[in-house]
């Protein structure tokens, strides 16, 4: 599993990208439906563990578990 911190959420639109740790690879899509505790709020800052996958449209991350509280 990849870590990484929330960039941005959009809360009406229910997506958000990912800076992975790994400062070699780009931000990664999610959707808040991958979050494995779907009841968590969501916030800007938060480390997060995720695996990633490839779909039509490229890479995204799933099974998100937030870490932490974040900002």
């Amino acid at each position: 599993m990849a870590k990484g911190t929330i960039k941005w959420f959009d809360q009406e639109k229910h997506y958000g990208f990912i800076t992975p740790d790994d400062k070699n690879e780009k931000d990664i899509f999610f959707h808040q439906s991958s979050l494995k505790n779907l009841d968590q709020n969501i916030d800007k800052g938060q480390m997060v563990e995720y695996s990633e996958k490839m779909t039509e449209r490229g890479s995204q991350a799933d099974e998100v578990i937030i870490l932490n509280e974040g900002s």
